[in-house]
């Protein structure tokens, strides 16, 4: 037996698994969640993968960072970030229904930052580590669910504000530059707000492809009229072990993100040696295995493409969640640190110390001041946001930590909300808490509750006038699903809401495009509900267009025009069957109808589970492509097939067609992309690069 092994065996006989983490009763607590929200997939994957965590900490010993890998799907629209989260006199005297006198007044202190009933910032690094200690005396107890458990103590939702002090942003948010799509030439990466872009692993500016290869590289190509050569390939962190996540261009500036990963040995005194080096002493000395991991993000020159140049760097402890980039700056999302459960079942017997939990940014601790603690000590890990300034890469502009749990995120183009399902209650809600950015400067500004989760963050949305619109489901005492829509003020203080308009069904998508609201509900058939939500006090569904089958993603294409992309269903079980494109007319709010539809051969696609940036949609050049999947049967022993289709969609006779349909060389492990660059278009997949002339969809040339 190796000396890898053998430490590890002996590190699983060390460990004495507590009666409450034994298999069948976390089995036990998986099905009681799961009867208690059969609808929410979030919910019921945290719970699977804190389960997953504790099987691997209490059986491997090791320290776990990843308590879910996130499906990154967030964002839209602005607001003003210089408002203090302050009552109208005005709003209130309007508010039918909105709960405002159960709105918190907010508390304040020079120095501090308090959202009322939710969180503050920690006065310094003995509040942390005492917080961490009772989160450690009391797990044995009860495993805690929830971002925010016990908080909410009245009434259906509560409106919780916060004041900002030393750490209030003053500067106004940019407003989104939204660019018409008769004006593109080259397709960007598909983001949920307007004018705020998302990282990929593929990107391009029309003259050249940034490409995430299959080896963890970046390499740049160069574009001419279908024709390809490629100029350079940069190894990000190549001393270490990394991962490359996602990239960003622009102009002469490209900005990787990637994860770097490092094992560590652990003595019996508790200090800490990498596994390459070399130890004085037998491999019993050790204890067990640490694996820590950081976010690097790396910004180079590539203003000569044949030669890039690394300008700075920023590293932050964790692992990374999602990132966004605006007016120069980059606001990386990330999480840190270890479940309590970890500091209770690997030799942690004396106190912990402020090094071993506190996430550091470029080496140095995070501020106190700037860590927000919930007012119930959570069994979760740090949630942090990073500014970075793209001009000065090496530098940190404002970085904020919240410790707990973060389900999702939306991003609009001046706010943060992140949010979390709580279960402490007789039924489940989400808190949502806003923090606010501009110039990267990160601000908490103020929190609510809403009953119910949110399926996705197109369920949440922020209008141009800063006021928040939320679709979310439930179930109710009978056992049936409750549709709703909730409106609050730019201060999280609701204003309006349409409950249970569904009747017995759940949110399956949203769209919200200014003043209205377009949602699909589903059980057997797909109403999709037109709202008028104008009146923030008051609003109204407009119209309800009924057919099989539901649409798990909307997309406006067109003034009258709204895209929906989702699958075909049994109108009498509700099983789903096969994707199914629709194009909606919503010229008529009062009449939506849906004017074309087609039924692909596929089982899924990325895009129907949240990765909507892998979908290519340009109503310009009237093309749609996204990579999905056929699961087979039995006559070929369910093999499963992956493939890349491109349809067109034609306005003038109403229909759509397949353009271009490429088997996928590894149907799971490939994560193919298209992308156009004036008349030609490129798929990328398998690390290979193949041009295409449109519209006839001829090849022209690859490289591999």
């Amino acid at each position: 037996m190796d000396d890898k092994k053998k430490l590890l065996k002996e590190s699983f006989e060390k460990i004495d698994v507590p009666e409450s983490l034994l298999p069948e009763n976390i089995e036990k607590k998986l099905n009681a969640a799961d009867e208690a929200d059969s609808k929410n997939k979030t919910g019921v994957v945290r719970l699977l993968a804190m389960a997953a965590t504790v099987a691997l900490v209490v059986i491997a010993g090791f320290g776990v960072h990843r308590v879910m890998t996130p499906d990154d799907a967030y964002d839209t629209a602005s607001t003003d970030p210089s408002e203090v989260a302050a009552d109208s006199e005005a709003d209130a005297n309007k508010d039918s229904g909105a709960n405002a006198d159960e709105n918190i007044t907010a508390k304040t202190d020079e120095d501090s930052v308090v959202i009322d009933g939710v969180m503050h910032s920690a006065k310094d690094y003995d509040e942390i580590t005492a917080f961490v200690e009772k989160a450690k005396e009391q797990y044995e107890d009860s495993i805690t669910i929830g971002i925010y458990g016990g908080v909410m103590k009245n009434g259906d939702d509560m409106e919780l504000s916060a004041i900002a002090g030393s750490a209030a942003v003053d500067s106004a948010a940019a407003e989104s530059a939204e660019e018409s799509a008769e004006d593109s030439t080259y397709s960007d990466t598909n983001v949920r707000t307007e004018g705020v872009d998302e990282g990929d692993i593929v990107k391009t500016d029309g003259s050249y492809i940034y490409q995430r290869t299959d080896s963890n590289n970046v390499r740049i190509v160069e574009l001419d009229n279908g024709k390809m050569k490629e100029l350079a390939t940069i190894s990000p962190a190549a001393d270490k072990e990394a991962y490359v996540r996602e990239l960003y261009v622009d102009s002469d500036r490209l900005i990787i993100i990637c994860e770097v990963y490092e094992t560590q040995l652990s003595n019996i005194d508790g200090s800490y040696e990498t596994q390459e080096s070399e130890s004085d002493g037998p491999v019993s000395n050790y204890s067990y295995v640490r694996s820590t991991q950081s976010v690097q993000v790396i910004t180079y020159d590539i203003s000569d493409r044949k030669s890039p140049r690394e300008k700075g760097t920023v590293s932050i402890d964790g692992y990374y969640r999602s990132s966004r980039y605006t007016d120069g700056y980059v606001y990386v999302m990330t999480s840190y640190g270890e479940p309590i459960m970890y500091y209770c079942y690997n030799g942690y017997s004396d106190d912990i110390s402020t090094d071993e939990i506190i996430p550091k940014v470029n080496g140095k601790d995070i501020d106190a001041k700037d860590i927000m603690l919930p007012e119930e000590v959570k069994n979760e890990p740090f949630f942090v946001i990073t500014g970075i300034d793209a001009e000065n890469p090496s530098e940190v502009t404002c970085t904020k930590a919240v410790m707990g749990y973060v389900d999702n995120m939306y991003v609009s183009a001046g706010s943060i909300y992140f949010y979390s399902l709580d279960y402490s209650g007789s039924y489940e809600k989400t808190v949502i808490v806003k923090f606010s950015y501009d110039k990267g400067q990160i601000a908490p500004k103020c929190a609510t509750s809403v009953k119910g989760s949110i399926d996705d963050s197109f369920c949440i949305d922020e209008n141009e006038d800063g006021s928040l619109r939320v679709a979310t489901t439930v179930w109710n005492d009978d056992g049936e699903l409750e549709s709703s829509l909730y409106v609050y003020d730019k201060n999280l203080k609701k204003t309006g809401s349409i409950v249970d308009f569904a009747g017995n069904e759940g949110v399956k998508s949203c769209r919200f495009v200014g003043d209205v609201g377009f949602v699909v509900t589903f059980r057997n058939t797909d109403p999709l509900f037109a709202i008028d939500l104008s009146d923030p006090y008051d609003p109204k569904i407009i119209s309800e267009l009924t057919l099989p089958g539901f649409s798990e993603y909307l997309h406006l294409w067109s003034d009258g025009l709204l895209f929906g992309m989702g699958f075909n269903a049994d109108e009498e079980t509700g099983g789903t069957e096969n994707i199914k494109l629709s194009m909606f007319d919503i010229s008529n709010l009062a009449k939506t109808k849906e004017v074309a539809k087609k039924s692909i051969d596929a089982d899924d696609a990325d895009v129907l589970y949240g990765n909507y940036k892998s979908l290519l949609i340009s109503p310009d050049k009237g093309i749609i492509g996204f990579q999905c999947y056929d699961y087979g049967d039995e006559k070929n022993d369910w093999e499963t097939t992956g493939y890349y289709n491109v349809y067109t969609y034609s306005e003038k006779s109403k229909s759509f067609g397949l353009a271009l349909s490429i088997k996928l060389d590894d149907a799971f492990g490939s994560t193919a992309r298209g992308l156009f660059s004036g008349d030609y278009f490129y798929l990328i997949e398998s690390g290979r690069i193949t041009s295409y002339s449109m519209p006839d969809f001829e090849k022209v040339s690859r490289i591999r």
